[in-house]
C-alpha cells in the first residue's frame, strides 16, 4: 500500500489538503460520502474562488437592482409604442410584475450574504447549487398556472420582455455561458443545476420568443452543452493547480519522512557507539561468560 519510513505511513493515495496538513485518502470513507481527495479540492476550489464567487453574487444583484428600478421608471409613463408591440398578450398587473421582480433580487440577495459567513468555505457547492434552484422557483411561478387561480401567482415583468424580444442572443449568453462562467461548479455539480433549471429557462424562452418551439429546442440544446462545457474547462484549470500543489506538498511530507528516517539512524549509531541505548546489551559476552 505505501513506504513505512520511522513509524510514518504514507500511502499511495495521501491527501495534502490546502491547509498544508496530510491524511488518508479514502481512509474511513463509507457508502455514499465522497472520496475524502475531492472533498479537498472542493474545499480548496472554495478557497481559491472565494473573491470571484462574491463578486460574481454582488454583480448579479447590482443587475436585477437596477431593472427593478427600471421597472418603476417604465411604470411611471404612459404606454409607449415599444411597451404595446412587446406586450402582445394582455399586460399582466403591475403588482404581479413587481413582486415578480423583488423575489428574484431578494433570492441573490440572501445568497450573498451567506457567501459573507464562514458558510460558503464549508457549504459554497449547496449556496451555488442553491441560486440555480431558487431562480428556477421564481421563474415556475411566473410561468406555470395554477388551477386555484386559473393562472400563474407571478408574472413575468415586461422589462424583461422588451430586453430579449430585442436582444435573443443576450439570453442565450447569460444562460449558457455568463452564467456557469462566474458560478463555476465542477460538471457533476453543475448537471445538477442545468438538470433542474432546464425547463424553467425553456419555457422562459418560449415566452420571449412567442411560442416558437423550433427556438425553444435549440436553446435547450445550447443550454445543456454550453454550461457542461464552461464547467468542465473552467474545473480542468483548478484541477491541474490542485495536483501540482499536491504533488509538490507530498514530496515535501516524504522529504521531512526520510530526513527522520536519516536522523534516528545517526542517532542509533551514536547511542550504540557511546555506550547508551535501550538498556540491553548487543556486544560480545564478557570473557568470565565465557
Amino acid at each position: 500500500m505505501g513506504d513505512c519510513t520511522a513509524g510514518v505511513v504514507l500511502p499511495d493515495e495521501v491527501m495534502v489538503s490546502s491547509a498544508g496538513t496530510a491524511e488518508a485518502s479514502f481512509a474511513g470513507e463509507g457508502p455514499g460520502k465522497p472520496p475524502a481527495l475531492e472533498a479537498a479540492y472542493q474545499d480548496f476550489k472554495a478557497d481559491q474562488l472565494v473573491g470571484l464567487d462574491r463578486m460574481a453574487l454582488l454583480l448579479n444583484a447590482g443587475m436585477r437592482a437596477v431593472i427593478v428600478r427600471r421597472a418603476h421608471e417604465i411604470d411611471a409613463l404612459p404606454q409607449t409604442p415599444p411597451l404595446a408591440a412587446v406586450a402582445a398578450e394582455p399586460p399582466a398587473p403591475w403588482r404581479l410584475q413587481m413582486a415578480s421582480q423583488d423575489l428574484f433580487l431578494a433570492a441573490i440577495l440572501l445568497l450573498l450574504a451567506l457567501s459573507l459567513t464562514p458558510l460558503h468555505r464549508t457549504r459554497r457547492n449547496l449556496l451555488l447549487q442553491l441560486r440555480g434552484w431558487l431562480d428556477s422557483a421564481v421563474y415556475l411561478l411566473m410561468l406555470m398556472p395554477l388551477p386555484p387561480l386559473g393562472g400563474p401567482l407571478l408574472a413575468v415583468p415586461v422589462t424583461w420582455t422588451l430586453v430579449f424580444r430585442r436582444r435573443p442572443l443576450l439570453y442565450w449568453v447569460i444562460f449558457c455561458v455568463w452564467e456557469p462562467a462566474m458560478f463555476q461548479l465542477s460538471p457533476y455539480l453543475q448537471a445538477r443545476v442545468t438538470l433542474v433549471t432546464l425547463v424553467p429557462v425553456s419555457f422562459l424562452c418560449r415566452h420571449y420568443v412567442r411560442g416558437h418551439w423550433p427556438s425553444v429546442l435549440l436553446f435547450a440544446a445550447a443550454f445543456i452543452a454550453g454550461t457542461i462545457a464552461v464547467s468542465a474547462a473552467s474545473d480542468l484549470r483548478l484541477r491541474r493547480r490542485f495536483r501540482r500543489m499536491r504533488r509538490g506538498e507530498l514530496g515535501a511530507v516524504r522529504h521531512l519522512a526520510a530526513a527522520g528516517d536519516a536522523s534516528d539512524g545517526a542517532g542509533g549509531s551514536a547511542a550504540s557507539a557511546s555506550g547508551g541505548g535501550d538498556g540491553h546489551y548487543y556486544g560480545k559476552p564478557p570473557k568470565f561468560l565465557s
